[in-house]
């Protein structure tokens, strides 16, 4: 538990370092219209749930005091950036996104004849495959975080 100033100072300055880093990264999604590319759709994930982490355990740190104006401004727009930004606005485009790769994925895998194959149709549908893995992988991550946020 942490107790003294210095080690709220410091933790106030971790929280707010890791707030604007996820800032930046939601700022950064915005900036490109296209879809996000899967390979930046888990690190937003991960500093969303490092920050959320650090919130609870920044609260800790005042649960036999309230927590001064600074601190309570910040502990209230980080969880609004992940509430009303990140749960609301993009965690449902990330798996919209997703859903619909595996199903093209899946459907592209379909459609192919099952006849005697080259060896570099053969390659093609490795690497369909090893994609679809990486897809159905991400998509199962970012599946857990939506069943966490029911729980909330």
């Amino acid at each position: 538990m942490i107790s003294d100033d210095s080690d709220i100072s410091s933790m106030f300055d971790m929280l707010s370092l890791e707030h604007k880093k996820l800032e930046l990264q939601l700022d950064g999604t915005l900036l490109d219209n296209s879809k996000l590319p899967i390979s930046q759709i888990i690190p937003i994930y991960h500093q969303v749930l490092n920050v959320s982490s650090l919130i609870q355990i920044f609260k800790q740190s005042f649960e036999h005091s309230e927590p001064q104006n600074e601190s309570q401004n910040l502990i209230n727009n980080v969880e609004s950036l992940i509430s009303k930004t990140f749960n609301s606005n993009f965690h449902p485009k990330f798996l919209e996104q997703l859903s619909v790769l595996v199903s093209s994925y899946i459907d592209k895998l379909k459609s192919q004849k099952n006849s005697q194959k080259t060896e570099t149709e053969i390659k093609n549908d490795a690497a369909i495959y090893d994609k679809l893995r990486e897809l159905m992988s991400t998509k199962e991550f970012v599946e857990q975080y939506d069943k966490g946020l029911i729980h909330d």
